[in-house]
């Protein structure tokens, strides 16, 4: 495989080529024989994990396992943590806990919040699920967070 060198100082992992690789704007990214793209995530432990036969072509392993790994890391910290900053400072905290949040990082997570499900849209325009062709824990998950955060039960 080669490396390739992305300048963050330059702003090059924020690039609309590079953003076709990996939505997040984050590296590294592995990017497979087949165009398939995996990024920020530790692509290699599930590779180890499954088990899968060292002669088994790294894509197919990765392009499994290391796609669900890295939409579940997208969950975590581009929708939960936004979402746990939103209601650490929204209305439930307040009236439960007599807690005045800050309005500011309420505002700024609900936006990030909701970029993120604008971005998952966007991608999702052209397959079914959040990893391709089938669903995953990855969709489970989404449906499950999307569903409390619209009801306010987060």
């Amino acid at each position: 495989m080669a490396m390739v060198h992305v300048d963050k100082a330059k702003g090059q992992h924020k690039s609309a080529e590079f953003l076709k690789k990996n939505g997040s704007g984050k590296i590294p990214v592995l990017e497979l024989d087949d165009a398939t793209c995996i990024g920020r995530v530790r692509w290699h432990l599930p590779i180890l994990r499954s088990g899968a036969s060292r002669a088994e072509p790294v894509r197919t392993r990765a392009g499994g396992n290391g796609r669900i790994e890295m939409r579940n890391r997208h969950l975590e910290f581009e929708l939960l943590g936004p979402i746990g900053v939103s209601w650490r400072n929204g209305t439930i905290v307040k009236r439960m806990f007599k807690f005045e949040g800050i309005a500011a990082a309420k505002a700024q997570s609900d936006a990030a919040a909701n970029a993120f499900y604008e971005r998952l849209n966007n991608e999702m325009a052209n397959q079914p699920f959040m990893t391709g062709d089938s669903a995953s824990i990855a969709d489970v998950r989404a449906i499950h967070h999307r569903l409390r955060h619209q009801t306010g039960r987060t």
